[in-house]
């Protein structure tokens, strides 16, 4: 599987209010670009992170598989977790 995730661009349609981060999972299946809004370029890169563990176990358990190790997101909830200051919880 790849995860990208895309440069933070400004909202079009909410200019100077919003911006969106892209991102995509492809591999098992390819899933669409999806986007995640804040209210700037890090808040969007931030959630769009804070996604993925999400978005990652859907698609183990939607196709009956695992990640190595039992590791179902790679580590990043860990690394939001560390993020947020909530170290090993």
């Amino acid at each position: 599987m790849t995860v990208s995730i895309g440069m933070p661009i400004a909202d079009e349609e909410q200019p100077g209010r919003a911006w969106i981060c892209p991102f995509r999972i492809r591999g098992i299946r390819d899933e669409p670009v999806r986007t995640i809004f804040g209210v700037d370029a890090m808040q969007a890169l931030i959630l769009a992170l804070h996604t993925l563990p999400t978005e990652l176990r859907s698609v183990a358990r939607e196709e009956s598989g695992s990640f190595p190790d039992s590791d179902e997101d790679l580590g990043l909830t860990h690394a939001c977790a560390v993020h947020l200051g909530a170290g090993d919880r």
